[in-house]
């Protein structure tokens, strides 16, 4: 994985994180089909890795072009299981004129036992209604338009029997294609797909913004509550509606994988910060969120792509596959003594910090980092089991060094996620940074005054007191002094407070 990402982002000119982070959730998507760990040595609670991300960037930045590429791996499978299905569908396709051939045989045969069912008595006819009931519903499933009276019991037996197996060879005879993701789907075809593939999808969205807003539709509210129960993995979920029948997903596993630009995943973190409908938790379950600063630099230079980390990738995804095929149940992993004792002690301190009331005054980035307790485990299962299976060995106890490797890649996530959630952490810091690009565009005079800086209605700048105190911390900073101005030389009226800028900005 490290090896591809490198690769892919020195040619695309990417941070890597950009190529990692889904790279990340898809392979979650496939571990979790065949493996889960047990994180605590005193208890049963069950961690599935089952991991969602986000990108996070401004348009123009390549975040398309990076989850096409990150995701590369996952095409091999998704064509052969495709291939396979078509030519299923073909097979059952030629079988289904022998079907209706039946089907036509069988009608004709009670058309005739109707018509000698028109001699019987109404007390003889009662009477073997009874005792026709379960042919009558079997035949039923089949075609609607059927009639439920038939000639006598010898005749009824034999009938059923034909009419159940010709039911079970229809149910045969359908095929349902094996997925690995989705991308635009509704909650009630989502729940479908989950039935067909117990093991578990990715569903990726190139625009989570639109992922939200379809939350957010009036009538769609119990979608929330179908994604929230999908994040942990193992869960089941029912699904009762008057006009649709009832539908049960016997596993709800789905990983979840998209991109957003900044300003749309600021409209929906205000939720979260204000309490409103959407602080129910469902943006912290993004646990895999990088928001790169910038591109790096740009070459004119042709590197051709090393197709060795892609071939192993795709060999080891494929390996999983045939793994998640088998009839056995999901292994269950343990950490090695050495590697238990890392895991102790990373929850420790995280549970520490959670609980000594410092994250009192940031509920949603306390809510976010409360998901650690998870998602150190699912990353070090991840990387054991893709380092196993790439050395052709049993997979065996977590050990150590990936274990590290997890709790290295959380350090990383949770820089991510304080730039994400510093709207939270640090409420000023908006008002600071468009200040500050105020006066590095020009946009502030030098002698103006604090309350006409605040008539101009900036964006992010609405607020006396936001003004107030981004101001404060740009003086402290020296970009510029803060002047009282008594009412005598202001011509007349209350005393005003003017900005004075640092020479060089007036420069």
């Amino acid at each position: 994985m490290r090896e591809l990402t490198v690769d892919s982002a020195e040619r695309m000119f990417v941070p890597s994180e950009m190529i990692a982070i889904p790279m990340l959730c898809a392979i979650s998507m496939l571990v979790a089909r065949v493996a889960q760990v047990y994180p605590n040595v005193t208890d049963d609670w069950l961690v599935c890795p089952n991991l969602w991300g986000a990108t996070v960037a401004r348009p123009g930045m390549l975040k398309s072009p990076s989850l096409d590429k990150a995701l590369g791996f996952l095409r091999p499978l998704e064509e052969r299981a495709h291939a396979e299905y078509v030519a299923a569908e073909a097979e059952a396709n030629a079988d289904a004129p022998v079907l209706e051939a039946e089907l036509k045989e069988i009608k004709r045969r009670l058309s005739q036992a109707l018509k000698r069912d028109q001699e019987r008595s109404p007390e003889e006819r009662r009477r073997l209604d009874e005792e026709n009931a379960v042919a009558a519903e079997l035949l039923n499933q089949i075609d609607s338009d059927a009639l439920s009276k038939l000639e006598g019991p010898e005749s009824v037996e034999s009938l059923r029997q034909d009419l159940a197996a010709l039911d079970r060879q229809r149910e045969e005879a359908r095929r349902t294609e094996r997925r690995y993701r989705v991308t635009d789907a509704t909650t009630e075809k989502l729940g479908e797909l989950l039935i067909e593939n117990p093991r578990g999808l990715l569903q990726v969205r190139d625009e989570l913004a639109g992922f939200f807003a379809s939350l957010d539709k009036p009538g769609r509210e119990a979608d929330r509550a179908f994604y929230l129960e999908s994040w942990e993995g193992n869960g089941d979920f029912r699904v009762d509606r008057i006009s649709r029948g009832s539908m049960h997903v016997p596993v709800m596993r789905l990983a979840v994988f998209g991109t957003i630009q900044p300003a749309k995943l600021q409209h929906y973190l205000g939720d979260a910060f204000s309490h409103g409908g959407g602080d129910d938790g469902l943006l912290q379950r993004f646990q895999l969120v990088v928001w790169p600063d910038e591109l790096p630099p740009y070459e004119q230079r042709v590197k051709p792509e090393n197709p060795r980390p892609k071939q192993r990738l795709a060999r080891i995804a494929e390996e999983l596959d045939r793994l998640a095929q088998r009839d056995e149940d999901v292994a269950v992993l343990h950490f090695d003594p050495e590697a238990q004792q890392l895991q102790d002690a990373f929850r420790e301190e995280l549970e520490t910090r959670l609980r000594d009331g410092s994250l009192d005054p940031y509920p949603a980035f306390e809510s976010y980092l409360a998901k650690h307790r998870s998602l150190m485990p699912s990353l070090a299962l991840i990387f054991h089991v893709i380092e196993r299976l790439d050395a052709g060995e049993s997979l065996g106890s977590i050990c150590l060094d990936c274990t590290r490797r997890a709790a290295a890649v959380v350090e990383f996530l949770e820089a991510h996620a304080r730039k994400i959630y510093a709207a939270e952490l640090e409420p000023d810091r908006r008002a600071v940074v468009a200040l500050a690009r105020r006066f590095q565009n020009g946009d502030v005079e030098d002698g103006i005054t604090v309350r006409d800086l605040a008539r101009n209605k900036w964006k992010g700048l609405t607020s006396q007191g936001d003004i107030w105190r981004a101001l404060q911390q740009l003086e402290a900073a020296g970009w510029c002094r803060l002047e009282e101005q008594s009412a005598s030389s202001s011509r007349g009226g209350r005393p005003s407070t003017i900005v004075r800028l640092h020479p060089e900005l007036l420069a």
